[in-house]
């Protein structure tokens, strides 16, 4: 059996060794209407509990990787599988727009929580602006994808934007309009990203956590005046980049799987 709640069986089942057949996709959302119960009951736990079972990957399935996603909100995660006899946890954590990738050896069982939600955000990680051509606004979505293994499994660790004068709906628009004074724009972390490099004018740089339920906003650390600064950014977390200088500003912002550093 693929989750416990009839529900989430979607998308395409996988078949065992042994001919059992189980959902290699589920997810759950606010928006869709057999989806709410659920969603409801992932919202707001105590991060002292056990998140509740969302997927399962039975014993037989053979080796594979789970994919975990979340737009639009914040999860933790707790994946359980066994390995040589001895049951194993793991942990994970996804982001407004973020990812993880778990290795199973033989199946197991994936708990999460969703702990809060955030603005209306894109597949980029760009939050308060339009969205980019191609990714949609998407409404909080939380999703566990499972691979066997030897299958191609699909990779977001890198990211590359700029701003400019032009609006996303022109027709030779940029992803970002220029920053104005005494705006900002932020980002989350996108896909398996978890460093996020600036290079433009001098600009305000901030860590947050943002999410609407419950309402929290809070700022764990500050940069002034950076123009070319490089930082790594927990899943959960928020890049905000405030123009305090007086004038409009272009920059741009890059996004890697893997550290970078400031030249």
């Amino acid at each position: 059996m693929a989750c416990d709640h009839a529900t989430l069986r979607q998308g395409n089942t996988y078949t065992t060794a042994e001919g059992k057949q189980f959902s290699a996709r589920v997810q759950a959302s606010p928006n869709v209407p057999n989806q709410v119960d659920v969603w409801n009951s992932l919202l707001n736990r105590n991060y002292v509990e056990v998140g509740r079972l969302f997927h399962n990957i039975p014993n037989g399935a053979g080796p594979g990787t789970v994919v975990l996603t979340t737009y639009g909100c914040t999860a933790d995660w707790d994946i359980v599988d066994t390995r040589d006899r001895t049951q194993r946890w793991q942990r994970a954590y996804t982001g407004l727009a973020s990812s993880e990738q778990i290795y199973l050896e033989d199946g197991g069982n994936i708990l999460t929580r969703v702990q809060g939600q955030a603005p209306s955000i894109n597949a980029d990680g760009l939050m308060n602006m339009l969205p980019v051509p191609g990714p949609v606004t998407l409404p909080p979505l939380i999703t566990s994808q499972w691979y066997p293994s030897g299958a191609k499994i699909p990779s977001f660790d890198r990211l590359s934007l700029m701003t400019g004068p032009a609006s996303p709906l022109a027709a030779n628009g940029f992803p970002m309009r220029s920053l104005p004074p005494n705006f900002a724009h932020r980002f989350a972390p996108p896909g398996l990203c978890r460093f996020f490099a600036y290079t433009g004018p001098a600009a305000d740089i901030a860590m947050l956590y943002v999410s609407t339920t419950p309402a929290v906003a809070v700022t764990y650390s500050t940069i002034v005046g950076a123009t070319n600064f490089a930082w790594p950014v927990p899943a959960w977390g928020v890049v905000e980049v405030q123009n305090n200088s007086g004038v409009n500003i272009d920059f741009t912002v890059n996004w890697n799987r893997f550290a970078m550093t400031s030249p």
